[in-house]
């Protein structure tokens, strides 16, 4: 019989007594990993490199995601480098004079409704200020939707803390970012050629798959266009998710749909 339960970022998982099993035996296996990384934690320094490649690809403890993301996304270099209240000046801007405020209202309800916590007013007031504080601060590209999923995530995965939230995503989209240029662009031509990648690695790691797509006259922007701006958070699990965040979100969408 199936037990109802929540994973660590609040979604509701339906799980068997077998699969119940595995995920205690993991959540075990998480906590000898959180021994790892629990004096660098205290240190504030990352492994070196070889290391931390190592250890991303075992799989960050949740309670030490947040910091990694902020650390390696250089995030948290951002933040520094821009005067103590710029995301509360942003985020007044956005709720005065964004041009995309509507529409983030309207996204707001739609945006992961069966989390609590997201659908929640408390939710609900974290990601406009996030999603408005971020429209301003790049207004060249303001919002585009899917940047719902991908604020609300790490929220979640953030401690809820919304200035934390924001400089990641400062540090993902950015002109200088993580993305690829104009991901998130009015015509999305960085999704266009993310697509274009896509598909020339498809053809030479995945032929077979590459020639039906191709015999059946199915682009591969329509199966993954949205893989790769909300970034898997409305394909996978959470806690997957929030793994694939790193050591980069550009490489590993490429990763994870091949």
């Amino acid at each position: 019989m199936a037990s109802q339960a929540l994973d660590v970022y609040g979604f509701e998982l339906n799980l068997s007594p077998e699969e119940a099993q595995a995920r205690r035996a993991c959540e075990s296996k998480q906590q000898k990993r959180a021994a790892k990384w629990d004096s660098y934690f205290k240190s504030g320094k990352l492994p070196a490199a070889p290391k931390l490649k190592k250890y991303c690809r075992e799989g960050i403890p949740p309670q030490y995601r947040g910091w990694v993301w902020e650390q390696v996304s250089g995030a948290a270099r951002l933040m520094h480098e821009h005067m103590n209240n710029y995301y509360e000046a942003m985020v007044h801007q956005g709720e005065a004079s964004s041009p995309s405020a509507r529409q983030v209202e309207l996204d707001l309800p739609r945006t992961f409704p069966a989390n609590a916590w997201v659908s929640s007013a408390e939710g609900q007031s974290a990601l406009r200020h996030v999603l408005l504080a971020f429209s301003v601060h790049k207004p060249d590209v303001g919002y585009c939707q899917s940047m719902n999923y991908v604020a609300a995530m790490l929220l979640l995965c953030l401690d809820l803390s919304e200035e934390r939230a924001f400089w990641v995503m400062v540090a993902l989209i950015d002109d200088n970012g993580i993305l690829y240029h104009d991901m998130y662009a009015s015509d999305l031509v960085g999704t266009h050629v993310e697509m274009r990648s896509l598909e020339e690695l498809t053809y030479k790691k995945l032929p077979k798959l590459y020639k039906h797509l191709q015999t059946t006259q199915c682009e591969m922007s329509i199966i993954a266009t949205d893989w790769f701006l909300c970034l898997f958070a409305t394909t996978l699990p959470s806690e997957v998710t929030s793994l694939l965040f790193l050591p980069l979100p550009e490489h590993c969408c490429f990763c994870c749909t091949v």
